[in-house]
């Protein structure tokens, strides 16, 4: 058993490696046929017998835990290296591929991150049409491997993505978080109608007529570039960081990446080759708010990774559960919208503005959120091989009706990304409301200024992967997951 779990590692490590170098625009693209090759024990399945063997003999729970995890992980090799040559080709058109707006071609990446960019709201509308046009030329690639993933599921005993998720985590109640996504939608339907006609004016667009590319715009809070410009991202951080003790820039293990690169990945994120002890932070350096939210929510993720104890197996430090993942994130982003740390922080000259437009921007994003839980649970629930592209007109509705605006059912498998995880996404920020409240009544409303709020991230940090969101929030004495203290955060936050 030691050697599966050993080989196990080894094989994560490598092929977190490669996907560092290729998002990070140091490789044009990842060598995992390679990696898959060297690791054949692994991504053959070759282990999964023997851990299914053990499984059954063993006779503490402990045991069973440790060995259900290490199953899973070495499952998920699996089914990577078997969708690995759809996936790659699905990424390599994705890099390629480009659109024409008005007279200039340009890869549709560029396209996707100019968008929020541009102040025009012709040129907008222009950019998104092509947009619109260039995801549904790649849907059929990605309908394709929805439907191979889906094979391989039902080939491993699972009837339907669904099936899989709830065989992982049998206690979470998938329903009840559809319900919560419901109440959520309709408790903000209020305050966030009431804000949206005010910022849509503020970019010269009648509500009529918005569309998914004016709600970028919207959110891209571009008047405030100027308090939040790219060279104090990092003194940002430090900032928020330093009361609780915890000095990004001198903890061992960390690299971050701030370089400036062709290929890079615009959005900041956060990866763990071998935590604690090799962990990465990288980040496009770009002025403004969701620059600022995104370099801020991965440093949150990279924390988690930083303080797990080298001590725990390789299953209790990697592969966490999504949802406290999440949490740790926005532990961190959400301070963007604090209004202690507004009143302390660089947006304190203009807070009487900035406050209820962060805060606007704060209620669409998890009402989108919202809006995907109830589109993805029906996803997750197709059967083998089942078409899905019938559910693109559920997609559109449900993110029409949650953001107000004109939303194509085009970008319907782009915006899915993994199995419910905006399950888990869901799950995570409300851990967060739950926890950020326990922190102001123990530390006080400035909390991220406190000694002691730091030891005892430190401590829940220490845990690695040991336990889910759930299981957090029962040890900090919260009780279960609810989303009314999320609902109340969009509301008078």
């Amino acid at each position: 058993m030691t050697d599966v779990r050993s080989r196990y590692e080894e094989y994560l490590e490598a092929r977190e490696r490669e996907l560092i170098l290729y998002r990070s625009g140091r490789r044009a693209a990842p060598e995992l046929a390679r990696i898959d090759e060297d690791f054949d024990d692994v991504t053959s399945g070759e282990g999964l017998d023997e851990l299914t063997r053990a499984l059954a003999a063993a006779s503490f729970e402990s045991t069973r835990d440790r060995l259900r995890r290490l199953r899973n992980a070495v499952q998920d090799a699996c089914l990577a290296s078997r969708l690995r040559e759809l996936e790659l080709g699905l990424w390599e058109r994705e890099r390629r591929q480009s659109a024409r707006v008005g007279s200039r071609e340009a890869r549709v990446r560029e396209w996707e991150a100019a968008i929020a960019e541009e102040a025009e709201a012709s040129r907008r509308t222009g950019t998104q049409l092509a947009l619109d046009r260039a995801w549904s030329e790649l849907n059929p690639l990605r309908e394709e491997l929805f439907g191979a993933r889906g094979e391989l599921l039902a080939g491993l005993g699972y009837a339907s993505p669904r099936a899989w998720a709830e065989a992982r985590r049998p206690k979470l109640d998938y329903e009840m978080w559809r319900e919560f996504a419901t109440r959520l939608l309709a408790a903000t339907e209020s305050v966030y109608r009431d804000g949206l006609p005010r910022a849509l004016a503020a970019i010269g667009v009648a509500p009529e007529t918005a569309h998914r590319g004016d709600v970028a715009r919207v959110e891209r809070l571009s008047d405030y570039d100027a308090l939040f410009p790219a060279a104090k991202l990092a003194a940002t951080l430090d900032f928020t960081l330093e009361g609780m003790a915890i000095r990004m820039g001198q903890l061992p293990g960390l690299s971050i990446d701030r370089a400036e690169r062709v290929g890079k990945q615009l959005a900041a994120f956060c990866a763990a080759p071998r935590p604690p002890h090799e962990v990465f932070l990288v980040a496009w350096p770009r002025p403004g708010v969701p620059a600022y939210a995104g370099f801020l929510h991965e440093a949150g993720r990279a924390l988690g990774y930083l303080f797990t104890s080298p001590e725990l197996p390789v299953e209790r430090r990697s592969g966490a559960d999504a949802a406290l993942e999440e949490a740790w994130g926005a532990l961190l982003s959400s301070r963007l919208a604090d209004p202690e740390w507004i009143a302390m922080g660089p947006p304190a000259a203009r807070a009487e503005s900035y406050a209820p437009d962060i805060r606007l921007r704060r209620c669409a994003m998890l009402r989108r959120c919202a809006a995907m839980v109830r589109f993805e649970l029906e996803l997750a629930s197709l059967e083998g091989e089942a078409d899905p592209g019938g559910l693109a007109a559920l997609y559109q509705a449900e993110l029409e009706e949650a953001t107000g605006c004109r939303w194509g059912p085009e970008g319907y498998l782009i915006a899915a990304g993994s199995t419910l995880a905006s399950v888990d996404r869901l799950r995570g920020w409300c851990l967060e409301a739950q926890l950020s409240e326990l922190l102001r009544e123990r530390f006080g409303r400035r909390f991220w200024r406190e000694r002691a709020a730091g030891a005892l991230l430190k401590e829940l940090w220490n845990t690695g992967a040991t336990y889910s969101a759930e299981e957090i929030a029962s040890e900090l004495g919260l009780g279960t997951l609810a989303i009314d203290p999320l609902i109340e955060t969009c509301l008078h936050l």
